[in-house]
C-alpha cells in the first residue's frame, strides 16, 4: 500500500483538536457499578488474549508480520468497504484468490499473444492490435485484484496480521506485472507511431516486446505460487483466532442473576459498538472474548437450568467475530438479546435492552 504522506499534517491537527475537545467536554454519567466492573475486567484481559492469539497463530502459520503495511487506503477502497464489509473474511479471501487467478491468466494470455506475433521476427498491424487488446485485459484484471487486496487490508489489517503479511507478497508480484504492462503499453505506442509513419520496425523494438512478455510470465508464475498457499494461511489464522477466543478463561463470575444480566447486556452493547465500523481489531476481539467467557461462567453458576442454552449462543457469536464474520454477528444481536430478556425476570433490565435502534446493514448480492 502507498502511504498518503501529504495527509499526515492535516490528520495530526485534526487529532489534536479532537483530543482538546474531548478534554473540555462534560464527563458522561458513570455506568452502573456491575457493568463498569465487567468492562474494566475485559479490557484488562486484552493483553493476555493477544498473547494467546500470537502463540496459536505462530504454531499454525509460519510467516512474519509485515509491519510496513499501511493503514491508510485511497478513496476508491474506502468507498468499497461498505460493499465488501458484509462479506465474511473467507468470502473476500476467495474473491481475491479468484481475482489473482484471473490476473495471472490474462497476463499469460498477452504474453502468449506477444511471443506468437514475434515468432517470425516481424509484427503486423493486426498482431499489434491483438496484443493491445490482451494487454488491456490484463491491466483491468490486475487493477481489480489490487483493489480487492487494498479492501482486505482496510478491513482485516488489525485482525489477520499473518494473512496480511503473505498478501503483501502477492501484491508485490501484481505490482511487478502492472509495471511490465506499463512498459508494454509504451512499446505498443511507439510501434503504432512507427507503423503509421510507414516505417519498418527495428529489431530492438521486437526484442523489447519479447523481453516484456518473458518478464510478465515470470511475474505471473510467481504470483500464482504465492496465491496458491495464501488461502491456506487465511484458514489457518482464522482457526487460530477461534481457538484462542474459546480458550479464554472467565475472570469475573456473577454472584446473582442481576450481575449475570448486566454482563450479558454489556456483551451485546460491546459487540454492537466494535462492529459498527465493520472493522475488528485483535484488542476488540479480546474484549468480546473475555466478556463472553465471563457470561458463560456466570450462566453455569447462577443462570439456572432454563438458561444453559444461552452459553452456546454467546460462544457462537464470539466465534463468528473471530472468524471475521461480522455481518452475521450483527444480524444475530437482536435475537440473542431477545433470548436473554425472555430468560430472566425480576431483574433490572433497560427498557428494550441495550441495542436501541441498532439495525445491521442489508446483505447485498456478491458482485
Amino acid at each position: 500500500m502507498k502511504f498518503q504522506k501529504s495527509l499526515l499534517p492535516s490528520l495530526f491537527l485534526l487529532i489534536t483538536l479532537l483530543v482538546l475537545s474531548a478534554c473540555s467536554a462534560t464527563e458522561p454519567p458513570p455506568a452502573t457499578p456491575d457493568v463498569e466492573a465487567t468492562v474494566a475486567a475485559a479490557i484488562a484481559a486484552t493483553a493476555e488474549f493477544e498473547a494467546q492469539v500470537e502463540a496459536v497463530v505462530a504454531a499454525e502459520v509460519a510467516s512474519s508480520v509485515d509491519t510496513a503495511v499501511a493503514a491508510a487506503v485511497d478513496t476508491a477502497v474506502a468507498d468499497s468497504m461498505d460493499l465488501y464489509a458484509v462479506q465474511t473474511e473467507a468470502e473476500l479471501a476467495a474473491m481475491i484468490d479468484e481475482a489473482v487467478a484471473e490476473a495471472v491468466a490474462a497476463t499469460e494470455s498477452y504474453a502468449t499473444a506477444t511471443t506468437t506475433a514475434t515468432a517470425d521476427d516481424q509484427v503486423s498491424s493486426d498482431e499489434v492490435q491483438t496484443i493491445t487488446v490482451t494487454v488491456q485485459g490484463a491491466e483491468t484484471a490486475v487493477a481489480e485484484a489490487e483493489a480487492l487486496i487494498e479492501t482486505y487490508y482496510a478491513l482485516y489489517n488489525d485482525l489477520a496480521q499473518q494473512t496480511v503479511a503473505e498478501l503483501a507478497a502477492i501484491e508485490s508480484e501484481l505490482a511487478a506485472i502492472a509495471s511490465g504492462i506499463e512498459e508494454m503499453n509504451a512499446t505498443l505506442v511507439a510501434i503504432n507511431e512507427t507503423m503509421n509513419a510507414g516505417l519498418a520496425l527495428a529489431e530492438d523494438t521486437i526484442a523489447q516486446l519479447e523481453a516484456a512478455a518473458n518478464t510478465a510470465v515470470v511475474a505471473a508464475q510467481s504470483a500464482q505460487v504465492q496465491a496458491q498457499a495464501w488461502l491456506q494461511t487465511v484458514q489457518a489464522e482464522s482457526a487460530a483466532r477461534i481457538a484462542a477466543a474459546q480458550q479464554v478463561q472467565a475472570n469475573a463470575v456473577a454472584a446473582n442473576p442481576q450481575e449475570l444480566v448486566n454482563q450479558a447486556m454489556t456483551y451485546l452493547q460491546t459487540v454492537s459498538e466494535v462492529t459498527a465500523d465493520n472493522v475488528l481489531s485483535q484488542a476488540e476481539l479480546a474484549q468480546v472474548a473475555q466478556i463472553s467467557a465471563n457470561v458463560g461462567a456466570s450462566i453455569n453458576a447462577v443462570g439456572g437450568p432454563q438458561s444453559q442454552n444461552l452459553t452456546a449462543a454467546f460462544t457462537q457469536m464470539t466465534t463468528q467475530l473471530a472468524a471475521g464474520n461480522l455481518q452475521q454477528a450483527q444480524l444475530d444481536l437482536a435475537g440473542l438479546q431477545s433470548q436473554v430478556l425472555a430468560q430472566f425476570s425480576g431483574v433490572d433490565i433497560p427498557a428494550g435492552g441495550v441495542l436501541g435502534n441498532f439495525t445491521p446493514p442489508a446483505r447485498p448480492q456478491r458482485p
